[in-house]
């Protein structure tokens, strides 16, 4: 059996670009749920599903200094989707909602390149998303 932790830890930092210390705090402390559900049919042209997914982090520094303006709190983050669709698998519309808690959620804190002492640019995730997507295959 294979270590998940070591294993989590080694792809967060592979994928992130941010201190290895945070990315290691956030992969150590992160919990994810998800799940997809085909809930059923509409008749035989028809069918349905959902899914959702909850991801919480705990808190961690976004800049390896340890300055506490440059900080985040632990959050969780809620996404969900309602499709509905033909039963051949040849159309689908889906509703998406990204970030439904609509959390700000800092990501990377650097200090701002000739400014005053205390100043600092600070990269996000992005804000509540709410998608409609249509897909159709042939």
């Amino acid at each position: 059996m294979r270590n998940t932790r070591a294993t989590c830890l080694a792809a967060a930092i592979a994928l992130a670009l941010v201190n290895p210390l945070t990315v290691a705090e956030a992969a150590a402390q992160s919990t994810a749920r998800d799940f997809r559900v085909e809930a059923g049919s509409l008749g035989q042209a028809l069918k349905f599903g959902f899914g959702a997914e909850a991801v919480h982090t705990s808190k961690y520094f976004i800049h390896e200094n340890g300055d506490p303006n440059l900080f985040q709190d632990a959050f969780w983050r809620l996404n969900a989707n309602a499709r509905i669709g033909g039963a051949d698998d040849r159309w689908e519309l889906e509703l998406i909602g990204r970030n439904l808690t609509n959390e700000y959620i800092k990501v990377v804190g650097l200090d701002k390149t000739f400014g005053k002492p205390g100043t600092y640019t600070v990269y996000s995730l992005r804000p509540r998303e709410i998608v409609l997507q249509g897909t159709v295959r042939f």
